[in-house]
């Protein structure tokens, strides 16, 4: 693994590990890189937010309730249209655990749509990609 990318993977848990615990609220983030893998911009989910980027793509996969901004979108528009070559998405648990981080379809959607090659997720065992 390339240094700038395992150096952006400890930044990502850092950031989902830093999101408040309240509730059974999930604690994600995601990070934008370029194609030299330097961070572009940095997203978390947000349950008190939404923006009509989010609506738009949860409209497009039939989900309109789930208009509360997730952090890969978060990340995406934060990036304002830069190249954004590979993205980061971690998930973690109540004890900091990783837990399974793969975008949903409405992130997955985004993500192709703004034209991203490299998608690295975490899992329970650490992390995959496509």
């Amino acid at each position: 693994m390339k240094p700038r990318i395992k150096q952006a993977i400890e930044i990502s848990q850092m950031t989902a590990e830093n999101i408040p615990l309240i509730g059974k609220r999930r604690r994600l983030s995601a990070i934008c890189l370029n194609k030299k893998g330097e961070v572009v911009s940095i997203g978390v989910n947000n349950y008190t937010k939404s923006h009509p980027t989010q609506y738009t793509y949860a409209s497009k996969c039939n989900m309109p309730d789930r208009i509360y901004l997730h952090a890969e979108v978060s990340a995406i528009i934060k990036a304002k249209s830069k190249d954004i070559h590979t993205i980061i998405v971690t998930h973690i648990g109540v004890d900091n655990q990783l837990l399974n981080g793969k975008p949903c379809v409405i992130c997955q959607m985004a993500i192709e749509q703004a034209g991203i090659k490299h998608v690295i997720y975490s899992t329970v065992n650490g992390y995959e990609s496509y």
